[in-house]
């Protein structure tokens, strides 16, 4: 992944451009963008070698709400990215028109290999806001002897305030395949809102479902202000096709109560052995718990909503509620 020259243009959203033509009167001022992504220029390196997490901190200031955060590589692939829940707070501010601008802190990290050689990585950070605007930006970070430091990118400016609160963090401490074809994943994660599931998935496909709620009283001594984070931790231990036996990452996302998530995509190493009976069983899903998965929402043109996902519960399931402010405006179409 290591680069020297800034990475192309990736296909999608990215700042508007506008120009007059030679000789004719200046088109009316636009109103400007007011979404920006602002990141630190504290970098954080968590562990070492191979292990290394480069954890990127920084906030989205917007007029509306902000919707999503995302770190794509030079080739548009996803690396890490937060998904906003509707309910989760967000600091307002009154802007120089006498405008709202809202703003939302984040906490991404990427497993980048840290070593005693200088290298460089190239990035796009990209944002999208309820009331529809974008940000796209490059960004490169150089990394060397277990330190980091953003060489070029949207840096907060050295008078910016504090970042409002972070709405959580999703840590992988390890992701493997032992020779038997079992998916192993450990880490633990932090929200704000309440956690519903951890997920894991390969190239967009769910393919397992982690226990989480493990003690993590580590965690909870690090990160006390967040709830819950006690009980951070999080295992999987599930048997993969063998078709994806040579996989070279997984994703893994944490999705919470309010709609919030927070994902990242981390290599496999290869275990040389599997591990024991007793240390390869995780926590048993209590029987009536119920794992339900947003995939996609939208409005169409007719105005009719659409909601896709799934949900599992050992017992069965009746019926799926959707609820628009409190009140039940429909069923959902199950099986």
């Amino acid at each position: 992944m290591a680069k020297t020259s800034a990475p192309k243009r990736p296909k999608g959203p990215a700042r508007a451009r506008a120009s007059a033509a030679s000789g004719k009167a200046p088109p009316e001022a636009a109103v400007p963008s007011t979404v920006v992504v602002e990141v630190s220029p504290d970098i954080v390196v968590l562990g070492e070698g191979p292990a290394a997490r480069v954890l990127i901190q920084g906030h989205v200031v917007s007029s509306g709400h902000a919707e999503t955060v995302q770190i794509l590589d030079p080739a548009n692939r996803e690396r890490a990215a937060i998904t906003f829940g509707r309910r989760d707070e967000v600091e307002e501010i009154q802007g120089p028109s006498g405008q709202v601008i809202r703003r939302a802190g984040f906490a991404l990290y990427l497993p980048l290999a840290v070593g005693e050689e200088v290298q460089v990585f190239d990035f796009w950070i990209r944002a999208a806001t309820s009331d529809g605007k974008r940000f796209q930006a490059a960004m490169r970070l150089g990394c060397m002897s277990g330190r980091a430091a953003l060489l070029a990118g949207p840096v907060m400016p050295p008078d910016a305030p504090p970042s409002p609160a972070r709405s959580g963090l999703l840590f992988v401490e390890d992701a493997a395949i032992d020779p038997s074809g079992r998916l192993r994943i450990a880490g633990w994660a932090l929200s704000a809102a309440r956690i519903v599931a951890v997920r894991a998935s390969v190239s967009g496909q769910p393919v397992a479902m982690a226990a989480h709620g493990l003690d993590r009283p580590d965690v909870a001594a690090a990160y006390s202000s967040f709830p819950d984070a006690g009980r951070a931790g999080f295992a999987l231990d599930h048997p993969l096709p063998a078709g994806l036996h040579a996989i070279e990452d997984v994703t893994l996302s944490v999705l919470t109560l309010t709609g919030a998530s927070h994902s990242v995509q981390v290599p496999v190493r290869r275990a040389t052995t599997a591990p024991d009976t007793a240390d390869a069983t995780s926590p048993a899903i209590p029987p009536n718990a119920v794992l339900l998965i947003r995939d996609r929402t939208e409005v169409d043109a007719n105005d009719h909503l659409r909601i896709d996902g799934w949900a599992f519960c050992r017992s069965g399931i009746d019926r799926i509620a959707i609820e628009v402010d409190g009140t039940v405006v429909g069923d959902a179409r199950t099986g």
